[in-house]
């Protein structure tokens, strides 16, 4: 496997430049520990600040069903949230998901 800081920067730069990855560039991380430090080499590779938090597979079935036994959290950097009304441009095979606003301060 890709050393956690190689890994992370490849997958910067492919977020940076929007470029989409036909593959995983390396064996995927063995195990929580190691998919969390590729997580945060990619954030210091993002060279942006991180200004929130996503979660996800908060049901027992979704957690099953992806192989964990928790919840997961990722990172939302400064430049991928947007203010309430705005219009994106989507490409075709995007992903694209919508979430109420809701935080704290």
């Amino acid at each position: 496997m890709m050393e956690h800081t190689a890994l992370g920067r490849t997958l910067a730069e492919a977020r940076l430049a929007g470029r989409k990855l036909r593959d995983y560039p390396s064996e995927k991380p063995e195990g929580l520990e190691a998919a969390f430090a590729v997580q945060e080499a990619m954030a210091v590779a993002m060279g942006a600040p991180v200004v929130g938090w996503k979660v996800g597979l908060t049901s027992p079935r979704a957690q099953a069903l992806c192989g964990v036994d928790q919840p997961l959290a990722g990172p939302l950097f400064e430049g991928a949230v947007f203010d309430s009304g705005v219009e994106l441009a989507l490409c075709e095979g995007d992903l694209a998901f919508w979430r109420p606003r809701s935080g704290f301060a």
